[in-house]
């Protein structure tokens, strides 16, 4: 991995820019603002970084992750980001200053690495999966905990929120586990 986004444009086949990050380190995810021309992506130097795809121009540096940046998004809203690492943390973001609103981690959080997230289309909750099995609901004004999903038996590999139904979808590699958001009761469980 170069440490390089190329940023394409699908009709005309024609490179439109490329993004330079890290010099030597990959990045794990990418993920476009909801309303704009604004890139971020986590990278395996520790940071998220953030661009401007119509001018191929660096924006911010978001540091404070002490491991890979696996997973993260912008909030549905666009006015937050959230990412998640190896270092089991997560972090919430302001885009414009790059200062850390909550770090999420310890007791009663993950305790290994993040591998997945996926946030509500409301933009008030984070929804993390884990590699130590676990999923956890957390609250993104404040940056704490507030609902835990238990049940599985294997790393959580992805998730997937329904807008239409406050249903938490969390797929793992032996089932498939839905869960009601506003119950927080299992809605199906197939393994």
């Amino acid at each position: 991995m170069d440490g390089q986004i190329n940023v394409w444009n699908t009709a005309t086949r024609t490179l439109q820019g490329t993004l330079e990050g890290s010099s030597g380190s990959g990045f794990e995810w990418l993920r476009w603002h909801p309303r704009g021309n604004l890139i971020i992506a986590g990278s395996e130097d520790c940071n998220v970084w953030m661009w401007n795809a119509d001018h191929n121009a660096f924006l911010n540096t978001f540091a404070g992750h002490s491991s890979t940046v696996t997973c993260g998004d912008f909030t549905p809203d666009g006015k937050l980001i959230c990412s998640g690492s190896d270092d089991a943390t997560l972090r919430i973001w302001e885009p414009k200053s790059a200062q850390c609103r909550h770090v999420v981690r310890g007791h009663g959080y993950h305790t290994q690495g993040l591998t997945c997230l996926a946030i509500t289309p409301d933009s008030q909750s984070i929804v993390s999966g884990s590699e130590d099995n676990s999923v956890h609901i957390v609250s993104i004004n404040s940056g704490q905990v507030v609902g835990s999903l238990v049940g599985h038996t294997n790393s959580i590999e992805c998730i997937g929120i329904s807008s239409r139904y406050c249903l938490v979808i969390c797929p793992w590699i032996v089932g498939v586990c839905m869960v009601n958001l506003l119950t927080m009761h299992i809605a199906l469980l197939l393994t």
